[in-house]
């Protein structure tokens, strides 16, 4: 008997460890699932922050410098306009907001918010008494593929008109 008892433990073993095995690739199955729809839903959560970052204007626009050297003289001679977020009192990699907001379909109007914001700046630059330079603006490129991105700048050119020029 003790013989039997061994093959009925060793077959209660073995059924204990399929249902181990099995419910585990059900955990590692569980393990990939959660993980893709929590990072969907993250996802989409900040893709609605950053749609309510666009409409409360919550970016910050940031000028880096591109200068020329001339005669051991380094002067400034232009800028890229690149774009940040603080987002709960932690700076976001551009990176990564960016990416989500070109999978949101969100991207073209944050580069037109860039545009804007950089077609209006030069202004308080003026009023300083500071010599505007020539500002850079990279544009994804998913914008070319919007259908109205043409107007959409060109709406915005009378604000940097109307900035630099009074009306006659």
């Amino acid at each position: 008997m003790p013989y039997q008892h061994t093959i009925i433990k060793k077959g209660v073993y073995y059924r204990s460890a399929c249902q181990v095995a099995n419910m585990g690739v059900s955990l590692l199955l569980l393990g990939l699932i959660i993980p893709i729809f929590l990072r969907k839903n993250t996802e989409k959560k900040h893709a609605e922050d950053i749609k309510k970052a666009l409409e409360d204007e919550k970016f910050l626009v940031y000028y880096q410098p591109i200068v020329s050297k001339n005669n051991d003289e380094i002067n400034l001679f232009s800028a890229e306009a690149l774009i940040r977020w603080r987002r709960q009192g932690e700076m976001l990699n551009p990176r990564t907001f960016l990416k989500i907001a070109d999978k949101y379909n969100l991207i073209c109007k944050i580069d037109l918010f860039v545009l804007k914001t950089v077609c209006i700046r030069p202004k308080s630059w003026i009023d300083e008494g500071l010599n505007p330079v020539c500002i850079h603006c990279n544009f994804a490129d998913s914008d070319l593929l919007t259908e109205n991105l043409a107007d959409s700048i060109i709406n915005i050119i009378p604000d940097f008109f109307s900035v630099y020029f009074s009306p006659f």
